[in-house]
C-alpha cells in the first residue's frame, strides 16, 4: 500500500530527494559540491544516501566525490548540518522536506534546494511479514478506506497525503540506483 503524497517533488506514488545546500552557498550545480562535505541521515537510507550517490556517481574521481560523508541520524539533522556550515550538501526525501517546510520551517532555515534526484516508488505502509497474507489484505483494505474517508481529510492534508494505491512491489527501482552507481565505479558514497 503506497501513499500518494502531495509534497513538491512527488508524482503520484513516486517521490524524490531534495538536494540541499546552504542558503548562501556558491554551489550552483551538484558537480560544484566535488570535494565538499556531505551530510546523510544514515548509510542505509535510499532518500538520504542512495539517491544522492546515484546523482554524483557519474562525477566521481577514483571512487570519491566528497572529502567526507557525515551521518547525522535524521533528515532534519542533515539539513541542520548544512545550515550551520558543517556540511556543504545533503539529500532529504521530498515528503520529509515538505513536512518540515509545513510544520517545522525553522528546521530548513539556512538551506535551499539545489536540485532533485531521480524519482523512485514512495515509501509504502508496511507490516511485519509474519502477519500473513490475510492480515496484510485486511490492513490494505482498511488503509485504502481511511485514505479516502472525508473524516480524515484534514489529517491527510497535514501529512501531505492525497490518497493511497495498492501497487505491486515495484521497489526494485531503488536497488537500481545502487546497481547503476556501482556499475559506474561508485559503490559507496564517498
Amino acid at each position: 500500500m503506497t501513499p500518494h503524497y502531495t509534497a513538491p517533488g512527488c508524482r503520484g506514488t513516486e517521490y524524490c530527494s531534495q538536494i540541499l545546500v546552504g542558503e548562501n552557498s556558491a554551489i550552483g550545480a551538484v558537480a560544484e559540491a566535488h570535494g565538499g562535505v556531505c551530510a546523510i541521515n544514515r548509510f542505509e537510507s535510499h532518500s538520504g544516501m542512495n539517491a544522492l550517490r546515484a546523482l554524483v556517481a557519474p562525477l566521481h574521481e577514483g571512487g570519491r566525490f566528497f572529502s567526507r560523508v557525515t551521518p547525522c541520524g535524521s533528515h532534519a539533522g542533515s539539513a541542520a548540518a548544512v545550515a550551520r556550515g558543517a556540511a556543504d550538501i545533503c539529500a532529504i526525501d521530498c515528503v520529509t522536506h515538505g513536512l518540515l517546510a509545513r510544520h517545522r520551517s525553522a528546521a530548513l532555515a539556512g538551506t535551499r534546494i539545489l536540485c532533485q534526484s531521480s524519482t523512485a516508488p514512495a515509501i509504502p505502509f508496511v507490516t511485519r511479514v509474519d502477519r500473513g497474507e490475510e492480515f496484510a489484505a485486511r490492513l490494505q483494505t482498511v488503509l485504502l478506506e481511511v485514505l479516502v474517508d472525508p473524516a480524515t481529510e484534514t489529517a491527510r492534508r497535514d501529512l501531505l497525503i492525497a490518497d493511497g494505491h495498492a501497487l505491486p512491489l515495484a521497489y526494485a527501482r531503488i536497488k537500481e540506483f545502487a546497481t547503476d552507481a556501482s556499475a559506474q565505479g561508485y559503490p559507496e558514497l564517498r
